[in-house]
């Protein structure tokens, strides 16, 4: 290991021998190093998201279940079907005709 100021490197590492001992470069190439095992990680999340919904899974996040509060199913309750009493409905009243509207 060196100590620079920019921090400290291993110089028995491939990416040290390519930097050329050159600590800036060897920055940049542990950098990119970084960014591609992050792609190589959302690529695997990805597919197995893809490969969940396939299957005809509902996605779920990648996060633990235990660290999501789970949520109880909400169940449908019957309403009772109300009936009308015959003897409160009252029928609708047919008009007798009166004596002004005969011929």
């Amino acid at each position: 290991m060196i100590q620079t100021p920019y921090g400290s490197a291993n110089m028995n590492s491939p990416e040290w021998k390519r930097s050329g001992g050159d600590f800036r470069i060897y920055q940049q190439i542990m950098q990119q190093k970084q960014m591609m095992l992050q792609q190589r990680a959302m690529i695997k999340q990805r597919q197995a998201f893809l490969k969940q919904q396939k299957k005809g899974d509902q996605a779920q996040p990648s996060s633990p279940v235990a660290a999501r509060p789970a949520v109880a199913p909400k169940s449908k309750k019957k309403r009772p079907t109300r009936k009308a009493n015959p003897a409160s409905v009252s029928a609708p009243k047919a008009e007798a005709p009166s004596e002004k509207t005969k011929p």
